[in-house]
């Protein structure tokens, strides 16, 4: 008998790397719960549901850019307001290097895992695939900053988004193409009326 997953002969799949114990939120419920059970699980993300039902994903930084940092009352706000949705998802039987593709052209750190009926069963991370593969690809990340000064004075630079170019993309392209991605997210409005500045690093 084996210990843990039998992976395809053809490599390694999704269902090799999914993590199966995970927390979740109703679309309905308010941010300030959504923060709360980050909070006491120790987790930086949470699948949102919405009559049993995948419809999104919520993150800390969701919580941070559509709500602290703009002041909203996050005891009002519901999940489904700030949530992330687009193509988030991917079956256990992919293989990894489709999972980390489609991350890399989604900007997303993470992909909810689902069986053939879209049910929820798992999740996946970057970091989850590269645990499990003999070569994990060199990727550019992206991050997007605002600059903000508290009630303190004191100053803040806010990661208002994070998007991963896929290693195929030569490397004079990846700003180019992050800032399309960035000003398509926010209604194609120019990266500048938005962020204050941006950081290309490897990961």
């Amino acid at each position: 008998m084996t210990n843990g997953p039998v992976r395809s002969p053809r490599g390694p799949t999704v269902a090799d790397a999914m993590r199966r114990e995970i927390v979740v939120i109703d679309a309905a419920a308010a941010v300030a719960v959504a923060a709360q059970r980050m909070r006491d699980h120790e987790v930086g993300c949470l699948p949102v549901l919405e009559n049993g039902w995948p419809v999104g994903m919520v993150t800390d930084r969701d919580l941070v850019v559509r709500g602290l940092a703009f002041g909203a009352d996050l005891s009002r706000r519901r999940v489904g307001e700030v949530m992330s949705t687009g193509p988030l998802a991917v079956t256990p039987d992919r293989p990894i290097e489709e999972a980390w593709r489609l991350m890399a052209e989604s900007g997303v750190q993470r992909l909810m895992v689902v069986d053939a009926e879209f049910g929820l069963i798992g999740l996946v991370s970057w970091h989850d695939l590269g645990a499990v593969a003999e070569h994990r690809p060199r990727a550019r990340e992206v991050g997007f900053y605002r600059h903000m000064v508290d009630s303190h004075g004191h100053p803040h630079r806010i990661e208002l988004c994070r998007l991963y170019v896929s290693p195929g993309v030569p490397a004079s392209e990846v700003e180019p193409v992050a800032i399309e991605r960035f000003e398509t997210t926010n209604g194609r409005t120019p990266w500048r009326q938005v962020a204050d500045d941006y950081e290309v690093a490897g990961v």
